[in-house]
């Protein structure tokens, strides 16, 4: 394996440079064509929403001059800090051909991995996308870590199955205990979250302040 710098030569230099910020926007373009109803949320990610779950697909630039979508599904009454919603689940690269699609490919090859999104992500992109039904799937898609017992947590209050709530925030502490690591600042500010959802549930009042950190949510990340 070479030692040397990408600017050692010419070929280093084409294989080592991104995508630019302008040409990634450019491509989302293109794919936001090919699936109706979904938003664009930011430059490179397109979105739907229901309720209080989100389903998101990213376009990540890789080393060279290539990219490749990624999936996932994120609970918005579960506030992150600086990204939308909490959870992580159904968490997704493009296991078929193509696994990347090449800049200079693009245009012969994106409706081809198009179609390979369409064949392996989950849920399904131009299937109905419903939030109870996310509830189900994104309980049996945790793995789980901390941060999708945060999220199921939220969630299971917000349908009002308070005892599964109740239980998300319980395995949150212990799933970060038994990691052996210390708790970090994340760790410390969802268990905050979640000290206040266990008292909203025994006042019966958690549904009510969901809603108003969803609308909060919306509000933030310019979601309808």
């Amino acid at each position: 394996m070479s030692h040397f710098p990408c600017s050692v030569t010419r070929d280093a230099v084409r294989t080592c440079r991104k995508i630019s910020e302008s040409q990634l926007a450019q491509i989302v373009d293109d794919y936001q064509q090919l699936m109706a109803g979904w938003l664009r949320v930011a430059a490179h990610t397109l979105a739907r929403v229901d309720g209080p779950v989100f389903h998101g697909i990213g376009f990540e630039r890789l080393s060279a001059e290539d990219y490749r979508p990624m999936n996932y599904v994120n609970v918005l009454v579960a506030p992150g800090v600086d990204w939308i919603g909490e959870g992580g689940f159904c968490f997704q690269f493009p296991r078929g051909r193509p696994i990347i699609v090449r800049l200079q490919e693009h245009a012969q090859s994106y409706r081809k991995m198009f179609e390979t999104m369409q064949r392996e992500f989950v849920p399904p992109m131009d299937g109905p996308f419903h939030a109870r039904e996310m509830l189900d799937l994104c309980e049996k898609n945790a793995v789980p870590k901390s941060f999708q017992a945060y999220a199921l947590a939220a969630l299971n209050a917000y349908f009002r199955k308070d005892d599964r709530a109740r239980y998300w925030c319980a395995r949150f502490s212990k799933i970060i205990d038994d990691s052996g690591f210390p708790w970090d600042e994340w760790d410390l500010r969802r268990k905050e979250f979640l000290d206040s959802l266990e008292r909203w549930l025994n006042e019966g009042i958690a549904k009510a302040k969901l809603d108003e950190i969803l609308v909060a949510q919306r509000t933030k990340w310019c979601l309808p």
